[in-house]
């Protein structure tokens, strides 16, 4: 069940993000009210939304972006940008064309899928963090 990060994963999170995208200018915000996610930051540009989500035991939080729609080559391009990381690649994944691997270097760390919305053709970039990816933050 998904529900908001909680303040004392905050700088775990953070760090973990920071570590991942190779940018110390990653910063997360708690969230404002009892059902909103936490917003990832670079300077004063909300770039994501992360929810934590407990089921039975297991803690992981889940990082999602929404870029605008592009080609496959515009998306990596727009994703580097976005996160400031250089290092991020877009891979095409077989047998499928409405979604992308998204990797850094040779790390993959989420999926790029192309979807409707409100007459709108978008990505939206989802990357699932386990606990035990932030531990070590």
């Amino acid at each position: 069940m998904e529900t908001k990060v909680k303040k004392t994963e905050i700088s775990k999170l953070e760090a973990y993000l920071r570590r991942t995208f190779g940018n110390d200018d990653i910063q997360l915000k708690a969230p404002p009210g009892a059902d909103d996610p936490a917003r990832m930051m670079i300077g004063t540009d909300a770039v994501a939304e992360i929810w934590r989500d407990e089921d039975e035991g297991e803690l992981s939080w889940s990082l999602e972006a929404t870029l605008d729609n592009a080609s496959v080559k515009e998306l990596e391009g727009n994703l580097r940008e976005l996160f400031f990381s250089r290092d991020l690649v877009v891979k095409p994944r077989p047998r499928k064309d409405d979604s992308v691997e998204i990797h850094i270097g040779d790390e993959f760390i989420g999926i790029a899928f192309r979807e409707e919305e409100g007459g709108d053709r978008i990505w939206k970039f989802n990357m699932a963090i386990l606990e035990l990816d932030v531990e070590g933050a």
